[in-house]
């Protein structure tokens, strides 16, 4: 018996898939999972603790997808409400601003 304490392959990740959510996975997903995975050149390194860990995590298939789409390209930033910069806040109100000096200068 051979025990590999290597990252996940596409095909190992998508069988992994496939007993913990006890469904099959789709071509498409695993296409998907295919291009996450490093046998296709994608950064992204799961070992097998790691994506048992996932799975519990997601309650299908595709829900795990987003995940390690999330985790292999980051948070989409998303447009929001500016924030002013300490600068801008200080202009508009000077009196809110505190200098503190170092003791004995």
């Amino acid at each position: 018996k051979t025990i590999h304490l290597s990252y996940l392959q596409a095909a190992e990740a998508a069988q992994m898939a496939a007993h913990y959510f006890q469904c099959p996975v789709s071509d498409a997903q695993a296409e998907r999972l295919g291009g996450l995975l490093p046998d296709s050149g994608a950064p992204l390194q799961l070992t097998p603790a790691m994506m048992e860990q996932l799975c519990a995590e997601h309650d299908t298939v595709d829900a795990l997808l987003d995940a390690l789409t999330l985790k292999a390209t980051g948070p989409m930033l998303m447009p929001g409400p500016r924030r002013q910069t300490t600068r801008a806040a200080a202009a508009e109100s000077p009196s809110r601003l505190t200098v503190r000096t170092p003791a004995g200068a």
